[in-house]
């Protein structure tokens, strides 16, 4: 991305910072398109990645059934979350801790429903 498009103009922002922390997110990215800020009542703060509770265990990444399939797409994209990383702290956006240890939305959903 940043061979092709000029590091100036480009901020990834991981999904996590918008469901944690969403009016200082939404700053940082109003700041960066130069735009005026929204009033943070007018922010959705829906999660549109998670699914609904019901899903066929079948259709659910999440699912035990599916643990060994999610390590190994882990190992599959370990070298994507180093770059991804690296690219967050490239465009100075915070890199949550849940994505320096590797957790997936799986694995928030496991250690929740464990408490």
């Amino acid at each position: 991305l940043l061979s092709r498009i000029p590091q100036h103009r480009v901020k990834v922002i991981h999904a996590e910072s918008l469901r944690r922390n969403p009016e200082e997110t939404y700053h940082l990215i109003f700041n960066f398109l130069d735009v005026p800020q929204l009033d943070p009542a007018l922010l959705s703060q829906r999660d549109v990645n998670v699914r609904p509770e019901g899903v066929l265990p079948d259709l659910d990444l999440c699912h035990p059934s599916h643990e060994g399939t999610l390590s190994r797409l882990k190992e599959i994209f370990a070298t994507e979350y180093i770059e991804m990383q690296r690219l967050l702290e490239l465009s100075g956006s915070p890199v949550p801790l849940s994505f320096q240890k590797r957790q997936t939305r799986c694995d928030r959903q496991h250690s929740e429903s464990k408490k």
